[in-house]
């Protein structure tokens, strides 16, 4: 379970942004979700969150150009759904993590292996990786 959710850590550039790219809102998703989970086990083994670079961006910027418009449809809806949780505590760990496993479910089932690929942020591989385990 930790390393499903690790994984969904670094899927986090998401959605969060207004107006900017899809990796400038996965990179603004990834920060909240940290922000989100940091208090939860399952989901943080201790790594301090950095920003991405201007050269992680423009890698991701080039990564998603083989994602459909309607994969990353489902990119930003997944991420939305995110940012509507509530704050995971130790209280709440489990109903947190079956709230984030539906989000993944309704929203990155279908999504194509080319893009779910080059995604690189913390949130959406997670996600991807409780709907798709490898």
């Amino acid at each position: 379970m930790k390393r499903l959710i690790g994984a969904f850590a670094v899927v986090s550039l998401s959605l969060m942004g207004c107006g900017g790219s899809l990796c400038d809102d996965l990179a603004d998703s990834d920060k909240d979700f940290y922000e989100k989970t940091k208090a939860c086990s399952s989901f943080n083994d201790g790594t301090p969150y950095t920003e991405p670079t201007e050269a992680q961006l423009e890698q991701c910027e080039q990564q998603t150009k083989s994602c459909t418009d309607a994969d990353k449809d489902k990119i930003r809806d997944f991420n939305s759904c995110v940012a509507d949780l509530d704050k995971c505590t130790a209280a709440t760990e489990q109903q947190f993590t079956n709230s984030f496993a539906g989000c993944a479910l309704s929203h990155l089932a279908n999504i194509s292996d080319t893009c779910l690929s080059s995604v690189g942020e913390d949130s959406v591989r997670q996600g991807a990786r409780l709907v798709n385990p490898r």
